[in-house]
């Protein structure tokens, strides 16, 4: 529970630890779900901030794929977003997001059709923000030290999972009372 930072600032809420509690069975099902769509699990980079796509007028280089994985090709989206937002906030917008995600998707045009494509990675978006909040948990505090803003990375990317389930039309659920309330 340290990494959530519950009841200090930026951590999360009492509400938000049971409303993603909640959550767990419908994030399983996102999971089926989305092994079901046929995309097949592929290198996933597993750290794709902004500031690890260098690009210039001819060419483009993906850097620092130490924490590489076979996984699902969506989840590598969570980092570039939250970077973007945290780090080139003028670049981030609903708008830019969607031209982010229609150039992601492009060359897996030949494996599904093109609204499978956009159901898998809505499915993956929220379960790409759990996996970043999981990678992130366990960072060494030297490391955290150097990179301060990672203290708040876990709340924040649930955070963002929360928001996408919750807007997400039939999937709120309803959070389990506490013992005592």
């Amino acid at each position: 529970m340290t990494a959530l930072r519950t009841g200090e600032p930026d951590g999360l809420s009492a509400a938000e630890v049971d409303r993603l509690r909640a959550y767990g069975p419908e994030l399983r099902r996102r999971c089926e779900r989305l092994a079901a769509c046929g995309i097949p699990l592929t290198l996933e980079h597993g750290d794709l901030w902004p500031g690890n796509v260098l690009v210039d007028d001819a060419t483009c280089a993906i850097i620092d794929w130490e924490d590489v994985a076979i996984g699902h090709p969506f989840i590598s989206l969570a980092p570039l977003i939250v970077g973007l937002g945290m780090f080139q906030p003028r670049l981030s917008s609903p708008e830019v997001t969607q031209r982010l995600e229609r150039a992601y998707l492009a060359p897996f045009a030949g494996l599904a059709p093109p609204e499978r494509l956009l159901e898998a990675l809505r499915l993956a978006g929220p379960l790409s923000f759990v996996d970043m909040a999981v990678r992130y948990r366990g960072q060494r505090p030297s490391v955290v030290r150097l990179h301060p803003w990672m203290r708040d990375l876990v709340p924040h990317t649930l955070r963002l999972a929360l928001a996408q389930l919750d807007t997400e039309e039939g999937t709120r659920p309803t959070p389990p009372r506490r013992a005592g309330r």
